[in-house]
């Protein structure tokens, strides 16, 4: 299924992550789900297409069993990206997980992590604490979509929290610069912790 969705789509080490503007839906791209599975995007491609007739994994078989549709569990866009659901993605993470594969190992753990606190962060009405914001929000003159998102009204654009509007603000160059600077850090800090 081929479908225009408006997308905030940000990527990291070759990997697509997405979230659904309207939805607030989360996933990944076919490819980038393979990166961090360690396997070929062929592979993946395989496996999600054994949902269409025998699922070659219980924990894809656990998704229809669920009552998951085949259909809604990942998207081509209209630039032939594949989109796939977080179920879909968990699924296929667990899948190569249990095979021994390293880099699913490493991606389900951090994913495990990150869901447990924000799970347990929920129940206990834990929130984290605004940052101080300036005494008045910076006005735009006119409204101009961010250069990467077209598609986004002003509406949707004032919608998203005034500390995170930056990322859509971005210019390509912005957002390469901030990403290189976060990977020397996150190599700093991974060289101390193993080296």
């Amino acid at each position: 299924m081929t479908t225009n969705l408006a997308l905030l789509i940000i990527e990291t080490d070759g990997v697509e992550f997405y979230t659904d503007i309207t939805t607030g839906k989360s996933g990944i791209s076919q490819t980038g789900l393979a990166t961090l599975c360690g396997v070929s995007r062929q592979a993946v491609s395989k496996l999600i297409n054994s949902l269409s007739t025998h699922p070659t994994s219980d924990f894809l078989k656990d998704l229809l069993d669920k009552g998951f549709r085949v259909a809604d569990l990942s998207t081509k866009t209209s630039s032939g990206l594949i989109l796939c659901s977080s179920e879909l993605s968990v699924a296929v993470i667990m899948h190569y997980a249990s095979t021994g594969k390293k880099e699913a190992i490493f991606a389900l753990t951090k994913f495990a992590a990150i869901g447990f606190n924000s799970w347990v962060q929920s129940l206990t009405g834990w929130q984290s604490q605004p940052q101080s914001q300036p005494s008045e929000p910076a006005q735009l003159k006119s409204w101009t979509p961010p250069e990467l998102y077209p598609q986004m009204t002003q509406a949707e654009f004032e919608a998203i929290p005034i500390d995170e509007q930056w990322i859509y603000l971005e210019t390509p160059q912005e957002r390469k610069q901030r990403q290189r600077q976060e990977l020397r850090e996150i190599g700093y800090w991974t060289s101390r912790k193993y080296g």
